[in-house]
């Protein structure tokens, strides 16, 4: 059986109160070109607000517990986990937690096939993790699911990290 992580983070909007989101967390602007490439200490990753991720971005992270930032790095470098697909959820009253989470698992296997170029269900060295809004998140604003993809040791279901894109990685 295969797993996908489920991280939770939190995020300091400006008013100061912390918002948690379960990555599976999100960021409310949906950007479809990566944040610009770390260049503070080469190979060195730097601190992102969850909110700031886009898609493209990459980053070297354990995908688990709660944190205020998320390590961004450049995709050359070794990273863990690549922001492959960013969906804006309908305005509305919050659907509830069980029923975001199961859309953002559709959104992003939808999307994992054509980014990775093979089926989920025939790829044994790749999955795929999602941030999503969570109650806290949505009052302020957050509607995006953002699918992260990541190759994994189908041995282990650990994650391993790697270098440059995972797209059309089909394996």
């Amino acid at each position: 059986m295969r797993r996908t992580p489920i991280v939770s983070r939190c995020a300091v909007p400006v008013a100061g109160a912390a918002v948690c989101l379960s990555l599976a967390g999100c960021t409310p602007p949906v950007a479809s070109a990566p944040s610009p490439t770390p260049t503070e200490s080469p190979g060195a990753p730097v601190p992102a607000d969850p909110f700031s991720l886009r898609v493209g971005d990459c980053i070297d992270d354990d995908l688990a517990g709660e944190v205020l930032q998320v390590p961004v790095v450049d995709c050359e470098l070794e990273h863990t986990a690549e922001a492959y697909h960013s969906e804006r959820l309908p305005d509305g009253e919050y659907p509830g937690l069980e029923e975001v989470k199961h859309t953002a698992v559709d959104v992003c296997l939808d999307r994992f096939e054509p980014f990775a170029g093979i089926d989920y269900d025939e790829s044994q060295h790749l999955d795929f993790a999602w941030y999503y809004p969570t109650e806290g998140s949505w009052s302020t604003g957050d509607r995006e699911v953002l699918c992260l993809i990541m190759r994994m040791d189908p041995s282990t279901g650990q994650t391993v990290p790697t270098r440059g894109t995972l797209r059309g990685f089909a394996q």
